[in-house]
């Protein structure tokens, strides 16, 4: 079968199946960073995984990178750190694609360094992305992603009744009833 048309959703009805990067990749350089307070040597440990084969790797050391530059008041250098991890796509990090994480984190620095405008611009770029339905979110973390973000009210509603829809066949697989 192949799809020919139809609606792309907001978020599905299906947990999804993309896996993170398993956190013990991370242990040394978060001990650096938390246990330790050295952000800048934990910085070091990190970009170690830049070079790793694996997607959700690389995108899980760019996030913790951005947030040790975020401690050490290094915004510019956050900033390219966020624009690096939005290229990453639909690798996983912090629970969602890392386009989202890094469009939304984008947005909030840009927004407490006073820089409205842009902002405004990577939080339509994020809405863009999010109404485009390209990445399988589950409800909680599109509502999360789209917090403060206008999303058309078709698109909500297409996802809406998909998701009751698959509530009721799964009441009905169980032999439940739904009216």
């Amino acid at each position: 079968m192949r799809r020919t048309a139809g609606a792309r959703l907001l978020w599905s009805p299906l947990p999804g199946r993309e896996k993170e990067a398993a956190r013990s990749l991370f242990a040394s350089g978060e001990e650096l960073e938390f246990a330790k307070s050295q952000p800048e040597r934990a910085i070091l440990e990190y970009r170690l995984l830049l070079s790793s084969p694996d997607a959700t790797a690389r995108a899980g050391a760019l996030l913790r990178i951005a947030r040790c530059q975020r401690t050490l008041r290094r915004p510019a250098d956050a900033l390219e750190t966020y624009h690096r991890l939005t290229a990453m796509g639909a690798a996983r990090a912090a629970g969602a694609p890392a386009e989202l994480v890094g469009l939304r984190e984008r947005a909030a620095l840009l927004e407490a360094a006073g820089h409205a405008a842009a902002a405004s611009r990577e939080r339509a770029r994020l809405k863009a992305v999010l109404e485009q339905g390209l990445h399988q979110l589950d409800r909680a973390t599109f509502e999360f992603y789209a917090q403060g973000i206008p999303i058309g009210a078709d698109a909500h509603a297409w996802a809406e009744g998909v998701e009751q829809l698959w509530k009721r066949g799964a009441e009905a697989t169980r032999g439940s009833e739904v009216f």
